[in-house]
């Protein structure tokens, strides 16, 4: 019998390179999105590095939803290449807030501010005094105000990727004032007579003397 040969020839192909994913990596709360970019062909994208079923439409992020997001993708131009990734973070809402309490004084006016930020790590305070601006990361701080008025304190607050702000008025007055009423104000002798205190602010006096 006769015996029949046949080759075939399998020519292996290379992998496609990986493409190159670019795009913004950190964005604020809220923060238009910025479509990723990525060099090569056929682009498939996938949510993660052991998933089987790419698409070829690019990611898109919702701002408003605070997280960290990683993509990948490969290119197909003859074989499917590896992947390349790209991890995107979202920024949690910055909550700028302060409260104050002013220390009445007969020469000066001491205010301790408590900051209630949230989501925030270093902070710029603006007394509005003209003072130097203060650069702190501790939850409150002091200020002293020379002359009485009103002061609109500026408070920064910022994430290292996200910057806020909020404006606080505070009034200051330093100005005790002494002051009373009589009833009546008219008496005879040996009648009684009431003296009511008037002096302001009302309720800030250690004590007096008549």
């Amino acid at each position: 019998c006769s015996i029949y040969i046949d080759t075939i020839v399998v020519n292996s192909l290379p992998s496609d390179p990986p493409p190159v994913i670019s795009g913004k990596k950190a964005y604020c709360f809220g923060d238009p999105f910025i479509p990723l970019t990525v060099s090569g062909s056929g682009i498939l994208w996938y949510t993660s590095a052991t998933s089987t079923t790419g698409s070829t439409v690019a990611p898109i992020i919702n701002t408003s939803i605070p997280g960290t997001y990683v993509f990948y993708a490969s290119q197909t131009v003859n074989c499917e290449s590896s992947r390349d990734s790209i991890v995107i973070k979202v920024k949690p809402r910055i909550r700028p807030d302060f409260t104050f309490y002013v220390h009445i004084d007969c020469n000066g006016g001491l205010v301790d501010f408590t900051n209630t930020t949230t989501n925030a790590n270093s902070y710029l305070w603006d007394f509005g005094d003209g003072s130097p601006v203060r650069d702190t990361n501790i939850i409150g701080t002091s200020h002293v105000y020379t002359v009485e008025g009103t002061y609109y304190v500026k408070l920064t607050a910022d994430s290292g990727v996200c910057s806020r702000d909020t404006t606080i008025e505070v009034a200051i007055n330093h100005i005790f004032n002494a002051a009373f009423s009589t009833s009546p104000d008219t008496i005879c002798a040996g009648e009684s007579i009431s003296f009511n205190d008037l002096s302001t602010p009302a309720g800030t006096f250690a004590s007096y003397v008549w």
